[in-house]
């Protein structure tokens, strides 16, 4: 694995309609996990070999009987989150795919878990073949979503995540070295400890943003995310348009300190023209799917059933995946 910093032509960071490499999941029995994931796992290799796609396990520790080319190994990896931690698809300088890497030391985590999501997001990139592209600024892949035109968006964390690096400082570094030229700035979602944008609002196209909504009787979260609808609206302008995707209200538990993610549907993993949406089996399931599939022609849209157990840990699709350039 080659490893540099970034150099002086930015890179371009690729959306998720542009990606063509194979999907990797989480797949971590240190955690404890497999029991949560394995039916959801069973469900995206199905969709994705449907579609001509490659899906491959992220795995610490690979056993003699499950050897095999869907397995990638990195000894370190001690969760599923691997968006999280595994940087962004990029393109160098060279037009060459790459790992755009940011440094992973979000608040809610001890430093020594910090640091092996660090140690396993470079361990894939050497599996994967990939360069690692260092970007000096504390920034969890969940908190981003971009067009690959150089507009991005992300909470409010960034700028706790970074202090006492000042905002402008923060909005030029991005520029320099992923040529984001416009980076929004949103509101975390109250009570979500993670502060991540990708359960609140997600590029679909270069011209068009989904933004979850609430139900009329879930009053908080209503307002909350009308007024982020409102704000993307404002900030992103008329060459954008705004659609709203409905999530269920959301359950009130938590799991080692993370709000369950029960009823999120913006969470869902995209991968070049096949959508996958986490579905919980409410009506809302149906009246997500409509819009999704309305929103871009030829998206294949796909319900990924039985997302509740591990929703309930903290995160979906999205969260527990990262598809290569």
């Amino acid at each position: 694995m080659r490893r540099s910093s970034i150099s002086v032509k930015p890179l371009r960071l690729i959306p998720d309609w542009e990606l063509v490499g194979p999907v990797l999941l989480g797949w971590s029995p240190r955690c404890g996990r497999p029991g949560l994931t394995s039916g959801v796992h069973n469900g995206l290799r199905d969709h994705l070999r449907a579609s001509g796609r490659e899906a491959r396990f992220a795995a610490p520790v690979v056993s003699a009987g499950a050897i095999g080319p869907n397995f990638v190994q990195a000894p370190s990896l001690k969760d599923i989150w691997l968006r999280d931690f595994c940087g962004v698809p990029a393109l160098d300088e060279a037009g060459e795919p790459c790992m755009a890497k940011f440094r992973y030391r979000p608040s809610y985590l001890p430093l020594a878990e910090a640091e092996d999501g660090d140690a396993a997001a470079h361990e894939l990139a050497t599996a994967l073949k990939l360069p690692v592209q260092d970007v000096h600024l504390i920034l969890d892949g969940g908190n981003l979503t971009h067009d690959g035109r150089g507009t991005a968006i992300c909470t409010t964390r960034i700028l706790d995540d970074n202090r006492p690096t000042a905002e402008r400082e923060l909005r030029e570094l991005l520029r320099r070295s992923c040529g984001i030229n416009k980076l929004v700035i949103l509101p975390e979602e109250p009570g979500d400890a993670t502060g991540h944008i990708d359960g609140m609002v997600r590029f679909l196209s270069p011209t068009v943003v989904l933004v979850g909504s609430y139900p009329a009787t879930y009053k908080e979260g209503h307002c909350f995310m009308d007024g982020v609808a409102e704000c993307v609206r404002e900030q992103l302008g008329p060459e954008y348009r705004v659609l709203r995707l409905p999530n269920d209200h959301p359950e009130d538990v938590l799991y080692e300190g993370i709000p369950s993610a029960v009823g999120n549907r913006v969470n869902f993993l995209r991968a070049g023209m096949l959508c996958m949406m986490p579905a919980y089996g409410t009506p809302g399931d149906g009246q997500a799917m409509a819009v999704l599939r309305a929103a871009i022609e030829g998206l294949d849209v796909c319900a990924i059933d039985g997302c509740t157990r591990l929703a309930r840990t903290g995160g979906v699709l999205n969260c527990m995946s990262w598809v290569a350039p």
